[in-house]
């Protein structure tokens, strides 16, 4: 999920247009080289699915939820006034359904909390 990467990348004071040029098997050499670990690509992006969750469930402990994941009124409800989507609008049963299929790719509940079984997983607590 180029989301776990992007935050594995912003980990490295990286600026995220570089992965126009770099692999993740780059990323996690430049890591493996700056600390002497032994990174391999698909740690890296454990990384940043690490930091992901524990950015989350900070939020979640501090009363966030999926109520705070809402986009603003008129961007859910107003149609487009111009461009190729003039006229259409994404409404909000399209946009809860969405939410509910990011919250199920990232292994978070309906409420959108990070599970227990997931922190563990990912060695957070």
């Amino acid at each position: 999920m180029l989301q776990s990467l992007f935050a594995a990348i912003d980990s490295l004071d990286l600026c995220k247009f570089s992965s126009f040029a770099y692999t993740v098997e780059d990323y996690a050499a430049l890591l493996s080289g700056m600390t002497g670990w032994d990174v391999s690509p698909e740690e890296f992006v454990k990384i940043g699915e690490r930091i992901w969750n524990l950015e989350r469930y900070f939020n979640q402990l501090n009363g966030f939820d999926r109520k705070d994941d809402m986009l603003p009124k008129r961007l859910v409800v107003e149609p487009a006034t111009s461009g190729p989507p003039k006229g259409w609008r994404l409404g909000w049963d399209t946009f809860n359904k969405l939410l509910d299929e990011y919250y199920e790719k990232r292994g978070w509940t309906k409420d959108g909390k990070v599970p227990e079984k997931k922190l563990r997983k990912l060695d957070i607590i």
